[in-house]
């Protein structure tokens, strides 16, 4: 996943994500973040394979960046019911802010489920 991440109006850089802690301290740095408020605000450029919708992917978002790479390893690691959940869950909670959809990446076992083309079929 390609993030877009800015510090205020100056600096601006574009990193793949997750990262290890080393690759996260160099970011901050670079941004010029001190460590003990590591908020940065970004936005997803990329995300390989996902189909996630063109207003999600352009909508500004502000998080700390470590709560940010734990986003994008659980993205990374969901299967393709968990993604199709998560999918569904973001289409019915357009507005959700980055900690609902980060929350929403865990207990997508519990969603149900069920592949149809429409709600005729359903």
């Amino acid at each position: 996943m390609k993030i877009n991440l800015k510090n205020g109006e100056f600096l601006f850089m574009s990193k793949e994500f997750p990262m290890n802690i080393f690759e996260i301290q160099d970011t901050l740095d670079r941004l010029k973040i001190t460590d003990d408020k590591p908020i940065v605000e970004f936005s997803i450029s990329e995300y390989d394979n996902m189909e996630l919708s063109y207003t999600l992917c352009r909508r500004a978002f502000s998080a700390d960046i470590y709560r940010l790479n734990l986003f994008a390893e659980r993205l990374e690691n969901l299967d393709f019911s968990e993604m199709t959940a998560f999918k569904s869950l973001l289409i019915a909670n357009p507005e959700c802010s980055f900690e609902d959809m980060l929350k929403m990446t865990y207990g997508l076992d519990s969603v149900m489920i069920y592949p149809c083309k429409n709600c005729c079929e359903l």
